[in-house]
């Protein structure tokens, strides 16, 4: 008869009773702390102003609305506090040809500002030490909306004051100069 090498060893309980409240506490606390990171997640992407990230434009559809590329997402951003003369009107294209110079498959800064929830999100956009919201405005390619708020609104109102004594972009002449950018005529 052949004798069995591990029954020499006692078998050990199927249930510690002292280490299974251990177990529980601890998935108690790491529930606690998944639950409080899926609510800092949820606020973080509702958009809440002043937030910002770093990517890559990667697309611009016309002066003021780019489409930046940051951690494998795509994010459709509208530039904040200018308004950019749409396509179809004198200096559209220039406005559209002057950020993707600046800005095209280029490594910048989105800071988010609250703007209308029907309408994409909305920012200023840092590349390179300077905006580009203030680039366009200072080229006269863009104009400061009257309902722009923020402090840094007052720099680009003095920048546009300043591009209309110029006569840059939109402040040259007479044809280019509608009382907004995106007028008609």
């Amino acid at each position: 008869m052949m004798t069995n090498p591990f029954q020499a060893f006692p078998r050990p309980p199927l249930r510690n009773d002292r280490l299974l409240p251990d177990i529980y506490k601890h998935v108690r606390i790491f529930s606690a702390c998944t639950l409080a990171a899926l609510i800092v997640c949820v606020f973080s992407v509702s958009g809440l102003a002043n937030e910002s990230y770093r990517g890559v434009a990667v697309q611009i559809e016309d002066g003021a609305t780019l489409t930046i590329w940051e951690h494998r997402r795509m994010h459709r951003i509208r530039l904040y506090g200018i308004t950019v003369p749409g396509m179809d009107r004198p200096l559209g294209q220039a406005a559209k040809s002057f950020s993707s110079t600046k800005v095209f498959n280029t490594e910048l800064t989105v800071i988010l500002q609250k703007c209308h929830p029907s309408e994409p999100p909305c920012g200023v956009i840092e590349v390179k030490g300077t905006t580009l919201n203030a680039q366009l405005v200072a080229q006269g390619l863009a104009k400061v909306n009257s309902g722009c708020r923020e402090p840094v609104c007052e720099k680009w109102k003095a920048l546009e004051q300043k591009a209309r004594q110029q006569k840059l972009g939109l402040w040259a002449c007479e044809e280019t100069r509608p009382s907004r950018p995106d007028q008609p005529r």
